[in-house]
């Protein structure tokens, strides 16, 4: 916006997105995985991960991969060719798309996303929200809004395979404790934040 109109930035103020606590189930079956949810999609770069779990695996590791989502235009295969090419048809998993992804985030180790680029990165709050720390490339616009690094999950080099190996490896020997949503992005806050916006427009609710 500032970019394109001469709108003073003081006038400008950012709500962020925001998202309801999840309960999460306590009987879930906790699974030595990681876990990529979304479209499998050119700009996912899900090869990159894949490129990173082989490394990942040459620790000696037997932390399992699964990937849910939708195929778009002939991505799945190459994915799948790619899962041939570096022997891992034993290690790897691929799903369709999960209405649940909720449970499927709960139950894994960390979750991955490696984009080209984002939006505000819906899945990634819902991975946090219950629990679940994610490992994502440091992309505009939404990964680092939402991840505190070292706390909640970890913020990769954008396209450093070896980096988001090495966080992978460290997630793993170094489990995260208390994954929670940042205070700022809790339904709370943002109810907070629209009342002070009512209140400095003096609107009326």
């Amino acid at each position: 916006i500032l970019n394109v109109t001469n709108i003073d930035p003081d006038k400008i103020s950012i709500i962020p997105h925001f998202i309801k606590p999840h309960q999460s189930t306590d009987n879930v079956e906790q699974l030595d995985r990681f876990v990529f949810i979304g479209r499998i999609a050119e700009e996912k770069q899900i090869n990159h991960i894949l490129y990173a779990y082989h490394n990942f695996l040459k620790y000696g590791f037997t932390t399992k991969l699964s990937i849910y989502g939708r195929d778009e235009f002939g991505q799945q295969q190459k994915v799948e060719q790619l899962i041939e090419e570096l022997e891992l048809q034993d290690n790897v998993e691929i799903n369709e798309f999960t209405n649940n992804p909720l449970l499927e985030f709960q139950k894994s180790k960390a979750s991955l996303l490696t984009s080209s680029f984002e939006g505000f990165g819906l899945s990634v709050m819902e991975s946090i929200n219950v629990g679940c720390p994610v490992i994502s490339y440091d992309v505009r616009y939404g990964p680092s809004e939402i991840i505190d690094h070292g706390k909640n999950g970890y913020l990769v080099e954008q396209d450093n395979i070896s980096e988001l190996t090495k966080y992978m490896k460290l997630i793993i020997e170094q489990p995260l404790q208390n994954v929670h949503t940042k205070p700022e992005l809790t339904f709370e806050s943002a109810k907070q934040n629209y009342k002070q916006l009512f209140d400095s427009i003096e609107y009326s609710y």
